[in-house]
């Protein structure tokens, strides 16, 4: 998805500085969606309007955005800042976060519920840690015979993606009675297409939608309170001097690689 950036009331020009892209057969954003180009997840602010606070020009802040280009611009409802001290893990996990944090929304996991996640990957484990916080019991799970041991605990919430084949079959023979099915959860928050959000539109918390800015800013603050440690998401850096390099870069990527394209000038 390329976010539309037409009549936008509070615009943020930015020169982008990371981009992620995966070659994990499993990954959630990347394989499952076919996405064959990196997703830029960060950069430093060249300009702004005037409409625009709260931000400062040379500020790095962290988005994401499938357009391939050194510039973009962006709405301010779209962008979260970054603190120097974070490490570049935290650029590189925020389209996985952004997706688990929606898929947290949905779950709204409550004090000792018995939560089971269905396939072991690094976003499972991101995804397992962000509900244990909620209080929460998490069972994660290959999906093999460990899947078959569920019936043996009541299970409250089960996620996993029927994207796997042979998936729903296990499932099916799973008691319990909220299944959520990642391939039917869409990757994208409505608000990065949404013209009214683009505009600057700042929607109230109890309107119901997705909110990816919230969504982003709640997970980077766990990141800073040390509440969600980073230490599962190995990811490899990759210097370049510009954008058309990546390009060739990425048909030289080894299968089950998660690398950062860090952009110098």
């Amino acid at each position: 998805m390329l976010i539309n950036t037409n009549n936008i009331i509070d615009p943020v020009q930015i020169e982008n500085r990371y981009a992620i892209f995966s070659t994990y057969s499993d990954d959630v954003v990347f394989h499952r969606e076919n996405v064959t180009t990196p997703i830029f997840c960060g950069g430093i602010i060249k300009s702004i309007s005037q409409k625009v606070y709260n931000f400062k020009i040379n500020e790095l802040i962290g988005y994401i955005s499938r357009k391939q280009s050194s510039e973009l611009t962006l709405s301010a409802n779209q962008i979260v800042k970054i603190a120097i001290n974070n490490n570049e893990k935290l650029i590189a996990v925020l389209p996985y976060a952004s997706y688990a944090m929606k898929i947290l929304r949905q779950v709204e996991p409550l004090l000792n519920q018995n939560i089971a996640i269905v396939k072991r990957n690094f976003f499972s484990i991101l995804l397992e840690r962000l509900i244990k916080l909620s209080g929460a019991y998490v069972f994660l799970v290959d999906f093999d015979s460990e899947v078959n041991k569920l019936n043996e605990t009541s299970i409250n919430t089960i996620i996993y993606d029927s994207s796997t084949p042979e998936m729903n079959e296990i499932i099916s023979k799973i008691n319990c009675n909220h299944k959520i099915d990642l391939h039917s959860i869409s990757l994208y928050d409505k608000g990065l297409n949404d013209r009214n959000y683009i505009k600057g539109v700042k929607y109230p918390y109890s309107y119901i939608r997705w909110d990816f800015k919230k969504n982003l800013e709640y997970f980077i603050h766990l990141i800073d309170s040390k509440k969600v440690i980073l230490d599962f998401f190995e990811v490899h850096a990759i210097k370049i001097s510009q954008v058309d390099e990546i390009k060739r870069k990425t048909s030289e990527i080894k299968e089950n690689s998660l690398i950062l394209f860090k952009i110098s000038n």
